[in-house]
């Protein structure tokens, strides 16, 4: 399998975090998960909240991931969940107990 270069690691986080500006109002970070045993491409600042989607249970280990994670940096861990009688999406902090 073929090394990446520093520039070859660069251009591809760039590509895979960058968004339109049309979205710039979000203000949301695009993450991606790395295998254990694969040195991170990049190291970058702790964020002070991480938001999982309603659908976060279908996928249990990375919700635990993501509370293990929480839990070890201090950081909220928030899920969307629906609310009742309606469309709309409500959040929902989660406990880091």
């Amino acid at each position: 399998m073929r090394s990446l270069s520093n520039l070859d690691k660069t251009n591809i986080v760039h590509k895979i975090l960058t968004k339109s500006e049309e979205w710039e109002y979000e203000k949301e970070w695009r993450i991606f998960k790395i295998e254990k045993n694969e040195d991170p491409l990049v190291d970058g600042p702790i964020p002070k909240a991480i938001y999982m989607g309603c659908k976060i249970d279908e996928s249990p280990e990375l919700k635990n991931e993501l509370l293990c994670y929480c839990k070890e940096f201090n950081v909220k861990l928030i899920q969307k969940v629906m609310k009742k009688n309606s469309f709309c999406l409500e959040d929902r902090e989660l406990t880091l107990a």
